[in-house]
């Protein structure tokens, strides 16, 4: 049997992880699962079907550091999320372009997404359409140079949240209201309602950022960011 390691163990202490993987490098490049190869084929970019099979290798290097084995698949439940192939831990995927975020935590709903920055030429009307009046009203105050930027951190905390719920987006979004935010914060209270079947997804989250996205996790844990390299994997230094 493994013993548990010390990753592992700080999930013991209400911590959840989020792992930064560049799927751009080639080191994560290695053998696949036979239904990683089928769903890659189906991506109409090689690109794209290049970046999904490294990211998968990386997601499976991240997973043997918290017990599973070195060739464990993760599985999807009824709704398409992923599970994960250690019992008890929880886990949510995320991708865009070359990032990959992959969120862990003991606790059962969890949720984590990254988008690319980019210029959103309906950021404004996908505000003014599906966020509740006091976000819109609150967003209309932003600098329009950073508009895009306070957009992404919202629309991640709440597809976070949503992924947390298992509802994604077949539940409203505003259901998950964000505060005002432009710029990565450690700790996001987020005002959440249950849709039904679904019920209401936590209401802790944090948002962060790399080099080419932001991005949020959801959760009732103290969320740690790391970056996963091929041959190391280690925190990201923040300030207190």
């Amino acid at each position: 049997m493994r013993r548990i390691s010390a990753l592992a163990a700080h999930l013991l202490t209400g911590e959840g992880h989020v792992w930064l993987i560049d799927a751009d490098d080639p080191a994560w490049s290695g053998p696949a699962l036979p239904r990683e190869t089928e769903r890659a084929l189906r991506f109409a970019s090689p690109a794209d079907s290049r970046r999904w099979l490294r990211g998968r290798v990386a997601i499976r290097s991240v997973l043997f550091h918290y017990g599973a084995a070195r060739f464990a698949a993760i599985g999807r439940d009824t709704n398409g999320a992923p599970t994960s192939p250690v019992s008890g831990l929880s886990v949510s995927i995320s991708h865009s372009g070359s990032d990959v975020a992959i969120a862990l935590a003991l606790c059962p709903h969890i949720g984590v997404d990254i988008e690319r920055i980019e210029r959103i030429h309906d950021s404004r009307e996908i505000v003014r359409s599906f966020f509740d009046t006091a976000e819109a009203e609150a967003m209309s105050t932003i600098d329009p140079r950073i508009y895009d930027r306070a957009f992404l951190f919202s629309w991640t905390l709440k597809e976070a949240a949503l992924k947390a719920s298992r509802a994604g987006l077949m539940a409203p979004l505003a259901s998950v209201r964000a505060p005002l935010v432009v710029s990565p914060q450690k700790r996001v209270r987020l005002v959440t309602e249950p849709s039904d079947p679904w019920p209401a997804p936590p209401s802790v989250g944090r948002t962060f950022e790399t080099k080419h996205c932001i991005g949020a996790a959801v959760g009732d844990v103290r969320w740690r960011l790391f970056h996963a390299h091929a041959r190391r994997l280690m925190p990201i230094r923040e300030a207190a």
